[in-house]
């Protein structure tokens, strides 16, 4: 009686064992493996082994083994219908075998891999929440004796920790792989434009951090480069920086694996890149291990890229369906992140652009003078009013000699920057030239030749340039390509018109020039095609027969007054209308004395 007592405190000593175990340890090889060495123990075994359905369900594994046979078992993994270990897993039943020998459910193919001669097995199976998960053994009594019903109850006891030991360890794998899930979320959503400058470096921040996820020696990132229309490697580890640099998939070449995952929006594995067709032969083994993963990398509203890992330590077909899906939520994060690093990029492109334009915008305006008080014989205004913040239409007047003063005003071909720079270089091409020529036609021939632009440039300028002689009265002009401008003379209209084409077509240009006596209260008028063509909400054009109206009306008034006066005019009239929006430019000259 005092035996059978000891001994029943024995084993109840050994469970609390077990129970302390559970909790004390955090890996779930080491729970296990302590339950099957207590079992061993306990039964005073031989040997013994815990085995695990595999993901297929077709399998049983030895996931821990012990004596003599371990190294040569654990991992090794035998069919489900296979063995008394597959008979207790199907059935779902304990087993007492005491001769195996006698017994046709024994599978005598692991005893030739161990080398050795298993006689008894005692084996119950593993429940978890009503399903069979896998086997418990013990093999073999050191002293050969046969496994009994209370050995079946004890073993049973131990089944019921190592399936609490396994469902804790589950447990704890979902909350350390949230954990990690959040943790690597979390550093890619710090991915932001406090800590990262650029894209470049974000890209190579990303890949980084998934090579340390998986574990891989080879991760590139491929986005779509809208212009090209190719995936286009941003940033890699693994992969030599001049072939990295090189390598382009275009959106309509032969499905590559890239591609496929690109134009599917559906993460591609694959196990084998040898035998798969769409990687092709894999020369001078440019893929060191089989394994391949491919995930689309998404936005909002599209795909943009795709995320590449090969060279991992662990092969695809022993990677969790968890961290598939954890890697497609990183690379989705990888593409909302880059939005909105892109986005600050953009904004503050828009914001350098907008400065450039500012100077430029006060360049421009340093470029026309604003001091008309050249001389009291003559009453001077010239305007220029950009469509936006700089623009093409331009103008200068300044004295050439003691007595000969220089102007003109001109137009150049399209808006914006571009227009803006070309003219630039043309006022200030014409401003020189005439202080060295001084003859209208002369200037413009030599300023052709300087301007003059290749076809696929196409930026030409039309111009009216003047020169007024002081001693003799007289106005002496030429018209590259500038429209009708007109002297106002007692009511009467002389219209100022000469032959030529505009500046920075031909290198050589013939013009004309004519030369008119001033007389007092005359009014030159010149002015852009921005406010001829002005238009109103019926589509109707001002006209120049508008501006004549307006001047001769006016023609009392101070060259400033009529200035004003044609403007709010043509500011009333026009409404805003893309296709004819343009700058306005006009200089008015009133001869006062002579």
């Amino acid at each position: 009686m005092n035996k059978k007592t000891d001994k029943q405190k024995n084993n109840l000593s050994k469970i609390l064992e077990i129970n302390k175990k559970i909790s004390s340890y955090s890996n779930l090889r080491d729970i296990l493996d302590n339950i099957l060495l207590s079992a061993r123990e306990l039964f005073n075994s031989i040997g013994g082994s815990l085995l695990l359905v595999d993901k297929s369900g077709k399998y049983l594994k030895f996931e821990v083994v012990h004596g003599d046979s371990r190294e040569k078992l654990e991992g090794f993994k035998i069919p489900v219908n296979k063995g008394i270990a597959g008979y207790i897993f199907t059935k779902g039943v304990p087993v007492i075998s005491n001769n195996t020998d006698k017994d046709p459910r024994f599978f005598r193919q692991v005893d030739k891999i161990t080398g050795l001669k298993t006689q008894k097995i005692l084996g119950v199976p593993l429940i978890k929440d009503g399903k069979t998960i896998g086997v418990i053994e013990i093999v073999n009594k050191i002293d050969n004796s046969d496994f009994t019903k209370e050995d079946l109850d004890l073993l049973s006891i131990f089944a019921e920790q190592a399936v609490i030991a396994i469902n804790n360890a589950i447990l704890i794998k979902k909350i350390e792989d949230r954990a990690k899930e959040l943790e690597y979320l979390y550093e890619i959503s710090n991915f932001t434009i406090s800590s990262i400058q650029n894209s470049k470096e974000f890209f190579n921040k990303a890949v980084n951090l998934i090579a340390k996820i998986t574990n891989a020696s080879r991760v590139s990132i491929m986005m779509l480069d809208e212009k090209s229309n190719v995936l286009k490697i941003v940033s890699s580890i693994g992969i030599d920086h001049n072939i990295a640099s090189s390598v382009t998939v275009g959106l309509d070449e032969i499905l590559r694996p890239s591609l496929i995952v690109f134009k599917e929006g559906k993460h591609l594995i694959v196990p084998d890149v040898d035998k798969d067709k769409t990687f092709g032969p894999n020369k001078k083994l440019r893929y060191k291990k089989n394994s391949f993963m491919i995930f689309p990398i998404k936005t909002h509203s599209s795909i943009i890229g795709v995320l590449n890992i090969t060279e991992m330590e662990k092969e695809v077909s022993k990677i969790e369906k968890e961290d598939i899906e954890l890697l497609q939520l990183i690379a989705n994060e990888i593409g909302s992140a880059y939005e909105s690093i892109t986005m600050y990029e953009r904004e503050l492109e828009k914001k350098a652009l907008e400065r450039e334009i500012e100077i430029m915008t006060k360049i421009q305006r340093d470029m026309l003078p604003d001091n008309f008080n050249l001389n009291p014989k003559l009453d001077i205004c010239f305007y220029v009013q950009p469509y936006r913040m700089v623009g093409g239409d331009f103008y200068d007047i300044f004295y050439i000699s003691d007595k000969k003063l220089c102007f003109f005003l001109g137009d150049v071909s399209g808006k914006g920057l571009p227009a803006s720079l070309f003219m630039a270089a043309v006022k200030s091409t014409v401003r020189a030239l005439a202080f060295e020529l001084k003859d209208p036609r002369k200037i413009l021939e030599a300023s052709s030749l300087v301007l003059a632009q290749p076809p696929e440039t196409s930026m030409f300028s039309s111009i009216f340039i003047g020169v007024i002689d002081l001693d003799e009265n007289s106005l002496t002009f030429s018209n590259a390509g500038h429209g009708q401008q007109f002297l106002l003379r007692n009511q009467n209209i002389i219209p100022l018109h000469t032959k030529g084409i505009p500046l920075g077509i031909y290198e050589k240009t013939n013009y004309s020039q004519e030369k008119i006596h001033l007389m007092e209260g005359d009014i030159i008028v010149v002015y852009s095609d921005g406010i001829v063509e002005a238009v109103n909400e019926k589509e109707e054009m001002f006209g120049e027969k508008r501006i004549v109206e307006i001047v001769k009306t006016n023609h009392h008034l101070t060259a400033l007054q009529i200035k004003n006066s044609l403007i709010s005019t043509v500011k009333k009239f026009k409404v805003d209308n893309i296709n004819y929006d343009d700058d306005i430019a006009v200089g008015v000259i009133k001869v006062l004395q002579l």
